[in-house]
């Protein structure tokens, strides 16, 4: 599996991967820019022999290769010798290409059981560098919730004021239902009375203000928990290690940077007031037809456990389906931003998106935006609250990377733990390994194992080996 922007390859990968996507693009002239360069002389034998040269996949195809392998040059119809920006045909004797031809065939021969393979499509990649991304299972957790609305700088204190400001606009409201009732229930005379008037204008008032404050208020302290799960977030991916950046590509973490982020910031505040507000209303109405008639709850003992058995049976569908979307949203992201890296190569290959010259490229962003930005309908009190639930999961989603473990020197007060070198350090240039041993991730097997070694001041080292050897690790 090959991470994102071929962050574990090596050199020589890379090369031979480049060469891979020339052959499938099936041209009729083939420009070779060295790409033996990068490999071992047996590699480079075996891609010459398969993939350049005159028994290879492209000997019907025009093919201009340049490399500093001369012993390939037997193989060759043409050869050109560029000097100084002068280019001089380059002559070589039938002796000199007997000798060349005998030592690569007798090179060929000792080496013939190294370089035969053969391609085994049953392994599985057990230790992936890019893991696939988690989706959680069952309700919201109570955590999460509780996190949202407690955050600084209020936490507790807020959270209640937010549940006493939505009682007390409930409240009001049946409270100046229940006045105008009784204001009619009075007798002809007393009607006219302005005290009930004025009581009822007033109480109609405060029920406006508080209605308000309440708005207001909830959106605030739900604008408070987006902000700290969103810093959370950021502090988590800045402080991890590199590895999750090698194994989870960039669009995963800018769709819960941004999209995720994006319903937290605006669609669940909306869907969690809406649902409040009918769910209290509902209660209130509850309250009020129990006071004039008790004998009407009855009813709800049946329809009670009714409604929250399908609210459930709903949610455990909807949920799951809002995750599945959430997570399946990660690979056009991710499309996008490594098409953005490699559009050279897309561009080079003519591999572009059909219609590219009949769209308008303004059209055609702001169409991908809104294909993005697609959102299902909202519908009243149980069907609100049960899409709050789903929102939660974007909460849930930016929730997890604020736990993402850091480094292993972050948050440590031992000074042992932190090397502190000298004022003039480096004042002599030595190098010295005793006995390093270093793997890529905890769950791989060791790229250099025991290595001992010491470079002097002012020597200059060169580090050879096939490809794969370890040498980019070394370095």
């Amino acid at each position: 599996m090959i991470g994102d922007k071929g962050v574990n390859l090596s050199g020589g990968q890379k090369a031979r991967i480049s060469l891979a996507r020339a052959l499938y693009a099936d041209a009729d002239l083939y420009l070779l820019d060295d790409p033996l360069a990068a490999v071992d002389p047996k590699v480079a034998k075996n891609i010459f022999d398969q993939c350049i040269g005159p028994r290879s996949l492209l000997r019907g195809k025009t093919r201009i290769l340049i490399t500093h392998q001369t012993h390939f040059l037997v193989e060759t119809d043409q050869m050109f010798l560029l000097t100084n920006g002068h280019i001089d045909e380059l002559p070589i004797e039938q002796r000199s290409a007997i000798e060349l031809l005998d030592d690569t065939s007798e090179t060929d021969s000792s080496n013939k059981k190294e370089s035969d393979w053969t391609l085994n499509t049953t392994i599985n990649d057990m230790n992936s560098i890019v893991k696939s991304e988690a989706s959680v299972d069952g309700a919201i957790k109570w955590s999460v919730w509780l996190g949202l609305f407690t955050s600084p700088p209020l936490r507790w204190f807020g959270f209640f004021l937010m549940i006493i400001f939505m009682l007390g606009n409930e409240a009001l409201y049946d409270f100046t239902n229940s006045w105008l009732a009784r204001w009619s229930g009075q007798r002809k005379s007393e009607q006219r009375s302005s005290f009930y008037a004025y009581v009822y204008l007033g109480v109609t008032f405060a029920t406006l203000i508080v209605a308000l404050i309440r708005v207001g208020y909830t959106f605030y302290i739900m604008l408070c928990g987006s902000t700290y799960f969103h810093n959370r977030m950021l502090k988590g991916i800045l402080y991890t290690s590199l590895r999750f950046f090698e194994s989870n590509p960039s669009g995963r973490i800018l769709n819960r940077a941004s999209k995720d982020q994006q319903v937290l910031d605006e669609a669940l505040p909306l869907a969690l007031i809406d649902t409040t507000q009918n769910l209290l209303m509902t209660f209130g109405s509850i309250v009020i037809i129990g006071i004039n008639n008790p004998w009407v709850l009855l009813i709800l003992i049946l329809l009670v456990p009714a409604v929250l058995w399908l609210r459930r049976f709903y949610m455990r569908l909807s949920r799951q389906m809002k995750r599945l979307e959430s997570v399946t949203r990660s690979p056009i992201y991710a499309l996008f931003s490594s098409s953005l890296d490699g559009l050279t190569s897309i561009r080079a290959f003519d591999v572009q998106v059909a219609l590219r010259h009949q769209i308008d490229p303004s059209a055609a962003a702001l169409s991908i935006s809104y294909c993005i930005n697609l959102t299902g309908l909202f519908q009243w009190a149980i069907r609100q609250s049960a899409e709050s639930e789903n929102f939660m999961t974007s909460a849930e989603r930016i929730h997890e990377y604020g736990q993402l473990v850091r480094e292993s020197h972050q948050n440590s007060n031992k000074s042992a733990d932190l090397i502190q070198p000298a004022d003039d350090w480096p004042s002599r240039g030595i190098i010295e390994f005793k006995d390093y041993t270093f793997r890529y991730r905890p769950e791989l097997d060791p790229v250099l194992k025991n290595l001992n070694l010491r470079i002097k001041s002012k020597e200059k080292i060169g580090v050879i080996g096939r490809t794969g050897a370890g040498k980019s690790s070394l370095l």
